[in-house]
């Protein structure tokens, strides 16, 4: 999961929150845990800060959180790891980028439960797609209400993070039976029509089980 949301895990079930940073309203870090004394008061601020800028404002070092560059490795070593069978990507979007590699984390007894691919787009942009599986128990809960949309025939959520410099990324996140999907790409809000692009990129992926892609 990935770093604009806090990830707490309580048995098999996953809490993601958002920290504020109290005197510029700026994102840099992890915030209050749910239940604690400030956790209403940051969601709140964070809200405020998201309805009016259209994302939420982040410190430069944070963007770090979405690169996934530096951890990528061979798929085919990757893909031995893991406790489940990754989409396929024949005939999506995806296939038309520049594979540069994956990562898998999330271990349990049977392996991972994570699994992200890496790729790069004709214009040097860096787009992820996480499938996080839900099998086994494991549930996903978001603390927040993002922007709301119909995707693949259900709801799924896109947010955007943005440094002062413009830098940025936005995140696009839904659920497929028992499959929590994440696709991310390095943009912020006024970077052309990159929100649209991640849409009909994620929107393209072939049902589970159609795509026999190697990716």
């Amino acid at each position: 999961m990935t770093a604009l949301l806090r990830r707490v895990i309580t048995g098999s079930a996953f809490v993601l929150i958002p920290h504020l940073c109290a005197a510029q309203h700026v994102v840099c870090g992890l915030g209050p845990p749910p239940g604690s004394s400030d956790f209403d008061s940051w969601s709140a601020k964070t809200e405020q800060q998201r309805q009016s800028l259209g994302y939420l404002l982040v410190c430069e070092s944070f963007l770090d959180r979405y690169r996934y560059e530096a951890q990528i490795a061979g798929d085919t070593a990757v893909r031995r790891k893991l406790a489940f069978e990754p989409h396929g990507l024949d005939g999506s979007l995806f296939n038309s980028l520049e594979f540069l590699g994956s990562i898998a984390d999330g271990f349990g007894d049977r392996g991972a439960a994570m699994y992200r691919r890496v790729f790069r787009g004709t214009e040097g942009e860096i787009i992820t797609l996480q499938e996080f599986s839900l099998q086994g128990g494991a549930s996903v809960r978001t603390t927040r209400d993002d922007g709301h949309l119909r995707l693949r025939g259900t709801d799924a959520q896109l947010s955007i993070v943005q440094a002062a410099s413009g830098k940025g990324f936005a995140q696009l996140t839904w659920q497929e039976d028992s499959t929590y999907f994440e696709a991310t790409i390095d943009r912020g809000l006024d970077s052309g029509r990159s929100k649209e692009r991640l849409v009909a990129t994620a929107a393209s992926l072939p049902r589970y089980g159609q795509g026999t892609s190697k990716k």
